[in-house]
């Protein structure tokens, strides 16, 4: 039996690799719940996504995912997609949202302002 950490390297390699049908397969196919899908760094799914290059790739990758905790948890998978969202990992202790916004080049120019903003105001976004 596949284990969540070899299953989410392998979901990892698919977004890398823009293998959609592979990434459905492997969803479709687990037997392992989808919110333990993390690695050691606390790193979820959507973290991978987010830190996906392709972002038009990473969008159609997340409509699979969102498809598959609603197979999953059914009316239940607004609350676990919340919590995967919200969970924080790596050194830097960033959301999924926070990954895709550090990635994202547009957002880079005008972070370090807003960073300053909220951190003369004592508040910490990420």
């Amino acid at each position: 039996m596949i284990e969540s950490y070899e299953l989410k390297c392998s979901l990892g390699i698919c977004l890398q690799t823009a293998d959609l049908p592979e990434y459905s397969r492997l969803l479709q196919g687990c037997n392992i719940s989808l919110i333990e899908l993390k690695d050691s760094k606390n790193w979820n799914i959507f973290h991978d996504i987010a830190d996906c290059r392709n972002k038009e790739t990473g969008l159609v990758f997340v409509q699979v995912l969102v498809a598959e905790f609603e197979k999953q948890f059914g009316v239940d998978s607004g609350i676990y997609l919340e919590k995967m969202l919200n969970m924080v990992g790596g050194k830097e202790k960033m959301t999924p949202l926070g990954v895709s916004v550090k990635n994202n080049k547009k957002v880079k120019e005008y972070s370090g302002v807003i960073k300053g903003l909220y951190k003369a105001r004592g508040e910490c976004i990420f």
